[in-house]
């Protein structure tokens, strides 16, 4: 990630998200996107590529100030 302004973006998938049901490696995150951490139900995952998001899940991703947007825009689309 380069040496600018980063955010961290909390969302909740919800059941119309285009985010649910899909692994992490299929969305079409902006790049340097880190996603942090995954809570579901009061566990916590640490997500990988593989890692599938379900409606309920609370998601903490690491991404560059101009890009947040992006972000929120894929996981709660």
């Amino acid at each position: 990630m380069s040496s600018g302004e980063r955010d961290i973006v909390e969302i909740s998938i919800r059941e119309t998200s285009a985010a649910a049901n899909k692994r992490i490696l299929d969305l079409a995150l902006p790049p340097n996107t880190l996603i942090l951490l995954v809570d579901r139900a009061g566990t916590h995952i640490i997500p990988r590529g593989g890692t599938t998001l379900r409606h309920g899940d609370h998601v903490l991703a690491l991404a560059s100030t101009e890009q947040a947007p992006a972000v929120e825009r894929v996981l709660a689309g």
